[in-house]
């Protein structure tokens, strides 16, 4: 508490009074504010409300010592974790993709790769390398350089983006384990940050797999502890990837090709991504319609209304466009998944107001959805809030509507949680049609199933009889 303590015994002392008279004057109880000056014990949050609308604050003020309350009372693995994973599903949602520049020009002699060995100290030489690999492998590329390099994404930048076919490019990552992540308690969150970027890329053949470790110092006394891996070249790095190892030396090669697919065979692919309708609601539906033991949403987040809820064969199937309404094999997976998610049992599920406000005005569904289905008329718009918003009213339907602005952009994206563990993520924008991906890793698990917890606890975040209300407003203005 020594931050939190510190703080508010400076903001007290500036009050220039005396404990006894600052509780008397604004009614509080002295034993708590005593002890939580003196750091012995966190008071209750509406203590604490108290205690700071009696202070003389600026709103800076204000919010750091709010935050200081917050992260006490939370911990700091879920105090960070709550504020990273909701600038999270803003990055993924806003479609951040690679801005593709040119190759950095280096006068290093092509002859290099005729050599069998070589060492480079200079960084250009070193990412004109880098480059050369990546461009030039026709068959697969392995690598354990960590996410969170930065030189790892300049690189690819500048080379993955001119190539006009993939090749496989096996990741393999390095995760803290949920013991080991007070070290940091943001880094499996962003690694996953950071491979969003590969995974949404339509021309990437992105495959990370990850095993547990400690990437921040396990590799400490490794000169060069990071690999790059082709057919016919190995580059090795340092940790600060400044100086490498060059090498095409045949033998060492095969030695390192067998290693890389006994640790693929022992680690866990991290994501499991699909960039078509089709094949992404084939495998959510293979993955919940299971005979034993069939998962299901704890929590969900969608920016748009999600209208499995809803569905029925008459009202969307129409909505197909002109592409995908002769999709047999689309249509028949829809039809059996809806019947799947309309025996679920009940679970929170959250949407976004401006989400919600759009769909009620435009009938759209997002970029992405513009390929597959067409605005729904006011009539359509009308019938399906009516039945979700009676589905609200009659507690069958766990809907919260989170409040206007709570996200500083309008992240197009959904995020569900299942019953067996698994993070399912959906990006929206109209660049990646339908890219998703889901993944099953405990601490990114219980990180978002906490964040999940915070929204069910903000004031802020409608009810389900707040959210029928709301509803009902919108169905009246636009389409009464």
């Amino acid at each position: 508490m020594d931050k939190l303590t510190n703080y508010c015994n400076e903001l007290f002392i500036a009050e220039n009074t005396s404990l006894y008279r600052f509780c008397k004057n604004h009614n509080l109880e002295r034993t708590c504010i005593r002890r939580l000056l003196k750091g012995e014990r966190l008071p209750k949050e509406d203590v604490f409300e108290e205690f700071a609308n009696a202070l003389t604050l600026t709103p800076q003020e204000s919010i750091k010592l709010h935050e200081l309350y917050q992260r006490q009372k939370l911990g700091p693995v879920r105090y960070e974790n709550r504020i990273f994973i909701k600038d999270l599903l803003e990055y993924i949602g806003n479609g951040h993709q690679f801005h593709f520049s040119q190759s950095i020009t280096s006068h290093y002699n092509p002859i290099a790769f005729e050599k069998k060995t070589i060492k480079i100290d200079n960084p250009l030489d070193l990412s004109y390398i880098f480059q050369q690999i990546l461009t030039t492998e026709k068959h697969s590329v392995y690598s354990n350089i960590s996410a969170n390099t930065p030189f790892f994404f300049q690189s690819f930048q500048q080379s993955f983006g001119k190539r006009k076919s993939s090749v496989p490019f096996f990741h393999i990552l390095t995760l803290l384990k949920n013991t080991e992540i007070q070290k940091d308690v943001n880094y499996n969150l962003k690694v996953l940050k950071n491979i969003t970027s590969f995974s949404f890329q339509n021309h990437f053949h992105y495959q990370p797999f990850y095993f547990y470790g400690n990437p921040t110092n396990e590799n400490a006394t490794v000169s060069f502890p990071y690999y790059l891996l082709t057919s016919k070249y190995i580059l090795f790095l340092s940790e600060n990837c400044k100086e490498g190892l060059f090498s095409t030396d045949a033998e060492l090669i095969q030695i390192y090709h067998q290693q890389c697919k006994k640790m693929i065979e022992n680690a866990q692919p991290f994501i499991y991504y699909a960039l078509d309708p089709t094949q992404m609601l084939e495998r959510f539906h293979s993955a919940l319609n299971t005979t034993e033991a069939p998962a299901h949403p704890l929590y969900t987040f969608d920016f748009f209304p999600c209208l499995f809820k809803v569905y029925s064969h008459d009202l969307f199937i129409p909505q197909l466009t002109d592409e995908y309404k002769h999709n047999t094999e689309l249509i028949q997976t829809i039809d059996s998944l809806s019947k799947v998610t309309a025996n679920f049992p009940l679970y929170e599920a959250f949407i976004s107001y401006e989400g919600l406000l759009h769909f009620t005005k435009t009938g759209e569904l997002g970029k992405c959805c513009s390929h597959v289905l067409n605005p729904f008329a006011p009539a359509e718009r009308k019938l399906i809030l009516e039945k979700v918003q009676s589905y609200c009213a009659d507690g069958t339907y766990l809907l919260h509507i989170l409040p206007k602005h709570y996200f500083h952009n309008s992240p197009e994206i959904s995020l569900e949680l299942y019953s067996d563990h698994r993070v399912s993520l959906l990006s929206m924008n109209q660049e990646n049609l339908f890219s998703s991906f889901y993944l099953r890793e405990n601490s990114i698990y219980d990180a978002i199933l906490d964040y999940f917890e915070s929204l069910l606890e903000n004031p802020e975040v409608s009810s389900v009889e707040e959210s029928a209300k709301i509803i009902q407003e919108m169905i009246d203005e636009y389409l009464g």
